[in-house]
């Protein structure tokens, strides 16, 4: 560096110990008698101080090569972190480390869980279907939904189906001998019309009650016990018997329902003796008409008929009885109002018996006040008024 003239000269006039002290440097360049800036001056400085400093000095009459002491100062070196300190940083680490992988882990597992299939569901319909396909190939066509049901003594599985309007009972029993009080459905007391069948391994029930209940019951005790139960609250036995044969259950023929015209098992009781007492009744349902909810229509082999019908209420009842009760379009005399009763029991409800003027045929009127129920017995043209009452006697029941 002292091949500079400008530090020559200072080495010349100040001594070499000149040299390695920047601020007598900085002096000396300042009384050399050199005329030298600020930049210069600071540059011949760093050149002549720094022991770093390799090659030749910063030319100072570049600007970039200009150095300053003005400005922003780099930050000094951090130094080492303590062996303490390094000690906390590794073990930092690693517990981040393995909270990483117990992360990787837990989403790995979830993960898996979640793609893994479920387990099916015992209840639902096609698992219950699989279960009681032995009760018909079609068993559950129409539920809507199964839940288990707290089995009784001697079951091993209740099973309740939503059927809209009908609900559907499956059960399974631990030995087929359980199947025999069950089978006692069609034996109810009271009924207003039932029917059983029993075949080899299976049997079929049927009944409904004064209610308007209707159910039916069927079951085989092979590959395992197991039965059906369909109730509806107030739909009529012809309507749920409809229900049931669409199940598609094989093994039985199921008896034809009692009454099976009669969509009211009230009005098929009302009417059964009559059309009972008669011989090859062809009972057909008819479009009812203002005031009544159902009618029946029995046209019998002698020109005779039977007509029953339902009143849709009281008022159109009493209605009823007015009008067959006047004069007009009867042969005089013949008209005979009274009530009626079944062997000196109470009373039932009105009758009224009459001959035709435009025909000459009898008819009788007769209802049952309480059930809301009436029927016609029309005898054929010119036909004996007194062999059509013995007729409706001999189907009334006492």
């Amino acid at each position: 560096m002292e091949d500079d003239p400008r530090l020559a000269e200072v080495v010349r006039r100040f001594g070499r110990h000149a040299l390695t002290d920047p601020v007598a440097l900085r002096s000396a360049l300042k009384h050399s008698g050199v005329s030298l800036s600020p930049a210069e001056i600071d540059a011949l400085v760093a050149a002549a101080t720094d022991p770093e400093t390799t090659g030749p000095p910063l030319n100072p009459t570049l600007a970039e090569n200009r150095l300053t002491w003005d400005g922003d100062q780099k930050p000094p070196t951090r130094r080492m972190p303590s062996r303490a300190r390094r000690r906390w940083l590794i073990g930092g680490a690693v517990v981040l480390v393995i909270a990483v992988v117990a992360a990787g882990m837990v989403f790995f597992l979830r993960n898996k869980e979640e793609t893994a299939a479920p387990p099916p569901d015992r209840y639902a319909l096609d698992q219950v279907a699989g279960r009681y396909r032995a009760l018909g190939a079609r068993l559950l066509d129409g539920a809507v939904r199964c839940a288990q049901q707290p089995a009784k003594p001697g079951e091993t599985e209740r099973v309740a189906c939503d059927a809209g309007l009908y609900a559907l009972t499956l059960v399974t029993y631990d030995v087929p001998g359980r199947l025999t009080e069950s089978r006692k459905l069609a034996d109810t007391a009271g009924a207003v019309r039932s029917a059983s069948t029993l075949g080899s391994g299976a049997a079929f029930a049927m009944r409904e009650l004064p209610s308007g209940e209707s159910t039916i019951y069927w079951d085989v005790d092979s590959p395992r016990p197991v039965s059906a139960t369909l109730t509806a609250p107030k739909t009529g036995l012809p309507a749920l018997a409809g229900f049931y044969d669409a199940r598609r259950f094989g093994v039985l023929e199921r008896p034809e329902v009692p009454g099976a015209a009669f969509s009211s098992g009230t009005l098929w009781e009302f009417a059964q003796s009559h059309v009972l007492n008669e011989r090859s009744p062809n009972c057909k349902a008819v479009p009812a008409t203002t005031g009544t909810a159902e009618t029946v229509k029995c046209p019998l082999p002698d020109g005779a008929m039977l007509v029953f019908s339902t009143a849709s209420d009281h008022d159109a009842l009493i209605a009823l009885r007015t009008e067959n009760s006047a004069e007009g379009s009867v042969v005089p005399g013949t008209l005979d109002v009274r009530t009626w009763n079944r062997l000196g029991g109470p009373i039932v409800g009105q009758f009224i018996r009459f001959v035709t003027s435009d025909d000459r045929s009898p008819a009788i009127y007769f209802d049952d006040d309480r059930k809301l129920v009436y029927g016609w017995f029309f005898g054929a043209p010119g036909s004996s008024p007194d062999a059509l009452l013995e007729r409706w006697q001999r189907g009334t029941p006492q």
